[in-house]
């Protein structure tokens, strides 16, 4: 019984510290990677807004493989469930 106690306890542990998980805000600078493989499109912006299921910023740079889809201040919206990678951004646009 004490043992199965123990090895709750630890599991109990290991879940609360594990869920650290970090929700992104509005006016954060990010990094989105969205897909896999070859086909993988990269976005860095600043965020201007979160819901329904969308992530919108005012993108700086966007690229999808060897293509630079804008260099230039765009705004755009991406679902969530195409999110593969989140990455947050300094001040200088260096990763944190």
């Amino acid at each position: 019984m004490i043992k199965k106690l123990i090895v709750a306890i630890v599991l109990i542990t290991l879940l609360c510290a594990m869920a650290n998980a970090q929700m992104p805000q509005k006016g954060e600078k990010v990094r989105l990677v969205v897909g896999e493989g070859l086909a993988v499109t990269v976005f860095e912006g600043t965020i201007t807004g979160i819901d329904n299921g969308l992530i919108c910023l005012n993108s700086t740079y966007a690229k999808s493989g060897d293509t630079i889809l804008w260099a230039e201040p765009t705004n755009t919206c991406i679902g969530t469930g195409k999110i593969s990678i989140l990455r947050w951004l300094d001040e200088d646009w260096e990763l944190v």
